[in-house]
């Protein structure tokens, strides 16, 4: 069984299918469409499948007649970038989580991953948050009367009063 096949596009260019090494009965290209290799019951060789999912593609595959669901930027990564490290996650660099082409994706590990996604999520935190109780001068008030610390407005922090002063 060939471990990469070329085949020529419409428009002449190269495209090459890998077989994925979790799932050798079948190949994927660098943009996560898959076919597969052997004939099975319903199915023939060569069918390409068709993936699902409102976030994330995914693709239903049948290995050692059990049938598992994986997400195909998973399958790009494992057959065009190589096993996934232990504790790592494989990132979309453009945030484009429908963008399955294998130069888009890369392993990082969760941490990391996680505290990436975290800061560059605009949550609304404060008074704009869904479960908010208080409001942003309320939290003030009740501050200042059990801690004892006045509140700088913007005027008196940019004059040099960059600490809250205690009474």
């Amino acid at each position: 069984m060939p471990q990469v096949q070329e085949s020529l596009l419409e428009s002449g260019a190269k495209e090459v299918w890998k077989v994925i090494p979790s799932a050798p009965e079948y190949v994927i290209n660098e943009y996560g469409q898959i076919k597969r290799l052997t004939k099975a019951q319903g199915t023939f060789v060569g069918k390409t499948l068709k993936p699902s999912g409102k976030r994330y593609l995914r693709i239903n595959l049948v290995v050692d007649g059990k049938r598992i669901s994986e997400f195909v930027h998973n399958l790009v990564a494992e057959a065009f970038i190589g096993p996934k490290p232990l504790n790592c996650t494989t990132h979309h660099r453009d945030e484009i989580k429908k963008n399955n082409y294998y130069r888009n994706l890369e392993y990082w590990d969760t941490h990391t991953h996680k505290v990436f996604h975290r800061k560059n999520q605009q949550l609304p935190n404060g008074e704009k948050h869904y479960n908010a109780k208080l409001t942003e001068q309320q939290v003030k008030e009740i501050r200042t009367k059990y801690m004892g610390i006045i509140y700088l407005t913007p005027e008196r922090r940019v004059n040099n009063a960059s600490k809250p002063v205690t009474t």
